[in-house]
């Protein structure tokens, strides 16, 4: 065909030469559509008809050539996640249209499916990023900076299109981790236990839990299953810990990493066989002075345990039950909150109260306006028909004067009289009609506030009848607790443990006693805190000796056991199958526990495509239910309500929810933040709720209504979490500034907290609001005690022993 046309070329211009002096524009001419017509027989008739009807401006789309077919998630979907998903993905669906899937593609949208399966001609997809349809995409200096496609990329999307438009195979993708490199250890999530016994902080992928009270070494938690592919030591996930929670009772973590949520428990204490040891010589000692210390422990003639220094002044006595003073404290806090929320419920009720008999005086006012607004009204009606009669007369005796005037008969000055008396009337009949609009407009007014009055009635007498059933479960509530308060003060022994023997670890932090019941417990010599206990075995162990710090030695009957007390925490199950095929769509950001322990929550999503918050079963680990519909972005923040039945959450689109946990279904939305949401937290009695902004601000709202009560002033960074002090209406909130601001409810600073210098991520509190515990990208863990501005305890980062395993 190149040949044809070359020679073809040299034909015509030997011809063109000779018929220069002739008429040759003619001939010229015909040659011309000779070549025309040939070069129209070299070209597909396609590609002709293409350049032909496409207008001026568009994209052509490049012919792709390659042996195997094209594929959907490796080659179509990374081209419209750059250019189009922005704005047409599921949260954000401009035109009704969802550009992530084949089947999303093939329903389309407003404007119908955006491919035709087999025809890439026909796909609209394809004609508006070429821009031979209108609307062109993407739109000329959009927001989110999205660029046309080139013709290679839209060959590509032909390709695909022509093919079938189908689906990706199923298959499974190795991830490839790499391994965290010694020198990070920014801390982006921390806890607290209730007590505040225990701190937990992840560094980097590492997860180290403190004992506050023991003052023992770090915990290290490690997942053996990360000791191959490829193996890492000393590290609990692959990815970041981002986010932790304790369970209320303190023997369970939850650890939140990429696609993942671990679950970690405190092993129980317990004894196994040991050799023979020498437990010396049997003592009556009824008196033992702590090594290492001035204390002196005393059995004392009730069989209780006292901590005093040795001039006699008593510390501590170790005498009562642990578990019933936990439980008399919960009791007590239990019915604190009771109180608070009755004494919440009755202002509540008496403003309603006077709410209803406002609405009562204002209905019975609006039936008195409207009576009066009758009465006008009638009145003005017979003014306005009366002047409407005496306009007519007037205007019929003007109009026929005038009408009837035939050379000066009757004279000018009557008409003109006439015509003065019907404009007076009209002024007045005008008048008359104006003073009519405004008595109808006074009735309907009087009507409408007699409208609104009697559903202010009905609505005051409805909130009444709630507040007043709520007051009285409340009175319920108040009375039981009161009771099991009462009784617990006048039990006689008030849960005293009765003391049968006594052991002091070698460096006089530790004491180990045993109870009536074969009960052995342990305490710390410092606060007379209890650290940990063993269940009662068959017998009471005749003797009992600490070998070491932490090791305990006993003997039961002519065996001899050992108990190693330093805590230890292990791996009890993996939430989200694994990684690579998980329930969990993305990195888990925020974990929160029920207050009964029985539900766990975890918070993420895709960002910018999804916010996804998943319940768990803690005793099953199985998935309860989801409630992916809530945040159209991804879940930074979660929170239990201090009832349990409410969960908040806060996320990256720029809302905080609260959702009823037993429907899954939203109950209020607070809405006011400029950016993420990073943290939610409950006041104590469930009243109101603070959120914490990325736009620098702490808010702060009623809880029931969602209404903003107040907020913090503004600081120049994000504040990235915030957490209740206890029932002192305090917040603690942590930002970017590198400073803890302690703030009351108003939103103004009543302390800072000394001791931070860079951006703090993480931050918790103890439930009664007496430790804090915060880090961040310094990888100091700080903890600060009751209302000290400096920190009682620093904990650095510590250095991995190894960062891989040889493999070999």
């Amino acid at each position: 065909m190149i040949h044809l046309l070359s020679t073809f070329v040299r034909c015509y211009r030997v011809r063109s030469e000779r018929l220069n002096a002739q008429n040759g524009a003619l001939v010229g001419l015909r040659w011309s559509a000779v070549f025309a017509a040939l070069i129209f027989a070299a070209v597909p008739v396609p590609a002709i008809r293409a350049a032909e009807s496409a207008p001026k401006g568009t994209i052509s789309v490049a012919h792709i050539t390659r042996s195997t077919p094209v594929d959907f998630d490796y080659d179509v979907l990374p081209l419209l996640k750059a250019n189009c998903l922005a704005c047409h993905n599921r949260s954000k669906s401009k035109a009704d249209l969802i550009l992530e899937t084949p089947a999303d593609l093939l329903k389309g949208g407003e404007s119908g499916p955006a491919v035709v399966a087999g025809k890439s001609q026909a796909s609209l997809l394809l004609t508006v990023s070429t821009h031979e349809a209108k609307p062109r995409m993407p739109p000329k200096d959009n927001k989110v900076n999205a660029e046309d496609m080139t013709p290679e990329q839209l060959g590509i999307i032909a390709r695909w299109i022509d093919e079938g438009a189908r689906a990706s195979e199923k298959h499974e993708e190795a991830i490839a981790w790499q391994v965290f490199p010694r020198t990070i250890s920014s801390i982006y999530a921390s806890a607290l236990t209730i007590d505040g016994r225990w701190v937990a902080c992840g560094r980097g992928n590492q997860l180290l839990v403190y004992d506050l009270t023991s003052g023992s070494p770090p915990a290290r938690l490690e997942d053996p299953a990360l000791l191959r592919n490829p193996p890492v030591l000393h590290s609990a996930h692959r990815d970041w810990v981002n986010a932790l929670a304790f369970s209320p009772d303190g023997r369970m973590l939850a650890s939140g990493g990429f696609r993942e949520v671990k679950i970690w428990i405190r092993e129980p204490l317990g004894f196994v066989p040991a050799g023979p040891y020498d437990f010396g010589a049997s003592s009556s000692n009824r008196v033992w002075r702590i090594s290492q210390t001035q204390r002196v422990l005393t059995l004392l003639t009730n069989a209780s345990v006292e901590i005093a220094t040795q001039d006699g002044k008593r510390l501590t006595n170790l005498s009562q039950n642990p578990e019933l003073a936990i439980r008399e404290r919960t009791i007590r806090m239990h019915l604190e909150v009771a109180r608070s929320t009755q004494q919440y419920l009755k202002s509540r009720f008496e403003t309603a109260g006077k709410d209803l008999e406002s609405q009562k005086t204002r209905f019975a006012k609006a039936v008195e306006t409207e009576a009066d607004a009758r009465k006008v009204l009638l009145e003005k009606e017979r003014t306005l028909s009366n002047a409407r009669s005496e306009f007519a007369v007037a205007e019929g005796r003007y109009l026929r004067l005038a009408a009837s005037v035939v050379d000066g008969v009757p004279p000018q000055d009557a008409v003109r009289q006439a015509k003065e008396k019907m404009e007076a009337a009209s002024k007045v009949h005008t008048d008359a009609e104006s003073n009519h609009k405004q008595a109808i407009q006074k009735l309907s007014t009087a009507q409408h506030e007699q409208d609104l009055a009697a559903i202010g009635i009905a609505r005051s007498e409805g909130l009444n009848l709630e507040l007043k059933q709520q007051l009285k479960s409340t009175q319920s509530l108040v009375s039981s607790l009161e009771s099991d308060v009462k009784a617990m003060e006048e039990s006689s022994n008030r849960g005293l443990l009765t003391t049968v023997s006594i052991a002091v670890s070698p460096d006089g932090k530790t004491v180990a006693t045993v109870q009536s019941d074969g009960t052995i417990r342990f305490w710390s010599t410092v606060d007379g805190e209890p650290l940990d206990f063993i269940h009662p075995r068959d017998e009471v162990p005749s003797r009992l000796a600490f070998a070491t710090p932490t090791q305990l030695m006993a003997q039961f009957g002519s065996g001899v056991f050992k108990c190693e007390i330093a805590p230890k925490w292990s791996l009890r199950r993996v939430l989200g199958a694994s990684p690579g095929n998980s329930e969990i769509s993305d990195r888990v950001t925020s974990l929160a526990f029920s207050p009964d322990g029985s539900r766990l929550a975890s918070g993420g999503g895709e960002p910018s495509r999804s916010g996804e918050i998943i319940v768990w079963d803690t005793a099953s680990g199985a998935k309860q239910f989801a409630l992916n519909g809530l945040h159209s972005d991804t879940v930074t923040s979660l929170a239990f309500s201090p009832d349990g039945a409410l969960l908040a959450s806060g996320g990256a689109d720029r809302f905080a929810r609260v959702a009823d946990i037993s429907t899954g279904h939203q109950l209020r939305f607070f809405e006011g933040h400029t950016g993420h949401v990073l943290g939610v937290a409950w006041s104590f009695d469930g009243r109101v709720l603070a959120t914490a902004g990325a736009d620098g601000v702490v808010k702060f709202w009623d809880a029931a209504t969602a209404e903003k009560r107040k907020q913090s002033p503004a600081v120049t960074r994000e504040v990235t979490a915030v957490a209740a002090l206890g029932r002192s209406g305090q917040w603690v909130a942590a930002s970017g500034e590198g400073e803890l601001r302690v703030l009351n409810e108003n939103g103004d600073k009543v302390r800072s907290l000394a001791g931070t210098g860079d951006f703090t991520y993480a931050i918790s509190a103890t439930q009664d609001g007496k430790r804090i515990a915060a880090g961040g990208q310094d990888g100091v863990l700080r903890v600060w005690e009751g209302e000290e501005s400096k920190p009682r305890f620093s904990f650095e980062a510590v250095e991995r022993v190894s960062e891989q395993v040889d493999a070999r």
